[in-house]
């Protein structure tokens, strides 16, 4: 199942997933296999995104915009640690001075309104710029798929040796149930008592 399921189950797409129980005690071991899988798979997320392709010019656009992001967020840390610095060497820092939370998140170590130059901000290039498609060599994609292959195959081993150790399990029990009605039945009359 996890097989057939793979390219659903951690890859690029939305899944939906019914899982089907049995309440009689027949179907006790593959119901309890069952919810076991869906719990393993109910980990698993999903992120969905548009395989995209951009052009030499929309790479360009995207570098650039993630330099200045970089520049910024790199002169928001020094200012951050030099105001850790001067806290440190026991100076108080006036509220004026000191880097708000906003601030340190947009990465813009000026005062609210300026920034990166008062250049202004470019607009997405779309909702999903923010996925990346990697081309990968047919040999490095055919070694993951190997790999991924050797992780199934581990999953189902595991599984199937649940599903065997539920139904020795499920032997075992009923073996048990045996014995305990052997011995709550009452001795033969004809045999002697001790």
């Amino acid at each position: 199942m996890t097989r057939i399921l793979q390219d659903s189950l951690g890859g690029n797409c939305r899944t939906t997933m019914f899982i089907c129980c049995s309440p009689s005690s027949y179907n006790d071991a593959e119901t309890k296999s069952t919810l076991m899988f869906g719990q393993r798979a109910k980990t698993i997320k999903n992120t969905a995104s548009v395989n995209l392709e951009l052009t030499a010019e929309q790479w360009k656009k995207k570098f650039e915009k993630e330099k200045e992001k970089n520049k910024a967020l790199r002169e928001t840390l020094a200012r951050l640690e030099a105001e850790l610095s001067r806290w440190r060497s026991g100076e108080a820092v006036p509220e004026t001075e000191q880097l708000n939370e906003a601030e340190a998140e947009t990465g813009q170590g000026e005062g609210p309104g300026e920034g990166q130059g008062g250049a202004p901000e470019e607009p997405p290039l779309n909702d999903n710029s923010s996925s990346i498609v990697i081309h990968i060599s047919d040999e490095e994609r055919h070694k993951y798929e190997e790999e991924i292959r050797k992780l199934y195959k581990q999953l189902d081993d595991k599984d199937d040796e649940i599903n065997q150790q539920s139904q020795i399990m499920e032997k075992l029990k009923q073996q048990m149930l045996d014995q305990e009605e052997v011995r709550a039945l009452p001795p033969p009359s004809d045999a002697p008592s001790v």
